[in-house]
């Protein structure tokens, strides 16, 4: 009898969830819910369609063609996804590896128009208030990738301040961008990594190590969400291909 062999999958290979937004059709000013779940008979989180007090939301039609394709389009409003991220900053004593430490977030996003010391594009922070999550110019502390006068840019604000860095990326074209958000472990900090068009390594880099990562709010719900908005009621952010995932911690098959 001929001898089995078993081929154990990689760590990374397998997700403990997948969930991905899918740009189908619009049927009111906000963004349709449409979500798929891998190992879910439906939709088990998506982005949700309520405006936020960034501003008083966009115009219909949400969803429209740009540079061959359909996106939706977002300006003076925000939207946030109901799916969070309950990230471990400090390492636990104990904890070497998780079993759902990486969470990834990836859009396909681009900027039609300029604009300049705006909130715009992808905002992350640990907050409860979702609508509140402005990094750039609301003072709040989080992430953002953002076009800062047509310069498409990774912003960072924390208990020392704003810090900038630019990215490869021309803001007016399609570009994939891609979060990767791990735990902490025992012997290593808590980090978040940022991928730009299949750059095969990450072009930014922060850690809960670094002084101006930002603060953990006081209240239980205070895990990392994320969203796209505008603060400007003339200037625009279009986006696809949204996209969540959550896996083990490891850097293989992530």
């Amino acid at each position: 009898m001929a001898e089995q062999v078993v081929a154990v999958a990689p760590d990374g290979s397998a997700r403990t969830i997948d969930v991905q937004m899918e740009p189908l059709f619009s049927q009111n000013a906000s963004p349709q819910a449409a979500a798929t779940g891998r190992g879910y008979p439906g939709p088990v989180s998506l982005l949700n369609g309520g405006s936020s007090n960034w501003g008083l939301g966009g115009e219909a039609p949400t969803m429209v063609a740009y540079k061959s394709a359909s996106c939706y389009r977002i300006r003076q409003g925000a939207i946030f996804s109901e799916f969070r991220i309950p990230l471990v900053t400090a390492r636990p004593t104990q904890i070497t590896s998780w079993d759902d430490g990486l969470y990834t977030l990836s859009l396909v996003g681009s900027w039609p128009t300029n604009t300049a010391a705006t909130d715009n594009g992808l905002v992350l922070g640990f907050v409860n208030a979702l609508a509140n999550l402005r990094p750039v110019a609301g003072l709040s502390q989080g992430w953002t990738i953002y076009n800062e006068s047509g310069v498409l840019t990774f912003g960072m604000r924390g208990p020392t301040g704003f810090q900038t860095t630019a990215l490869a990326g021309t803001v007016t074209e399609w570009n994939k961008i891609i979060l990767k958000l791990r735990h902490a472990t025992s012997a290593t900090d808590a980090s978040l990594e940022v991928f730009i068009n299949d750059f095969p390594t990450a072009v930014v880099t922060k850690t809960s190590a670094d002084a101006n990562w930002p603060a953990i709010g006081a209240t239980i719900n205070s895990v990392i969400a994320w969203g796209v908005g505008v603060a400007s009621a003339t200037e625009y952010f279009n986006f696809r291909n949204v996209r969540f995932s959550r896996g083990p911690n490891s850097v293989v098959g992530a």
